[in-house]
């Protein structure tokens, strides 16, 4: 079992500290995130427009992904469990929740 820690250092977190962050993996991913997908990229964070940002993560294996807010800084943790015959881009929704 391998643990991936990636630290995000946030602009809008300095703004509001109190908030909260929640993280979901997407079973259907929008199109508008399809099309920005870097299929060579192991790691990769996708912006949007306001409170929302993707990350999309390569693995042969499933992935259980948590968050931590420490000051300004959100820990995300990406959690390899049982390895898996093929490699696929979990993609992973990240909302700050106002």
């Amino acid at each position: 079992m391998k643990k991936y820690v990636f630290i995000f250092m946030l602009m809008f977190l300095a703004a509001c500290q109190t908030s909260q962050f929640s993280i979901s993996e997407l079973e259907v991913v929008p199109k508008k995130v399809q099309e920005r997908i870097d299929e060579y990229a192991k790691l990769q964070i996708l912006n949007t427009k306001g409170n929302v940002f993707y990350i999309v993560y390569s693995s042969t294996a499933n992935v259980e992904a948590d968050l931590e807010l420490n000051g300004t800084t959100l820990i995300v943790k990406l959690d390899e469990q049982e390895e898996q015959n093929t490699e696929r881009k979990h993609v992973f929704k990240v909302t700050k929740n106002i």
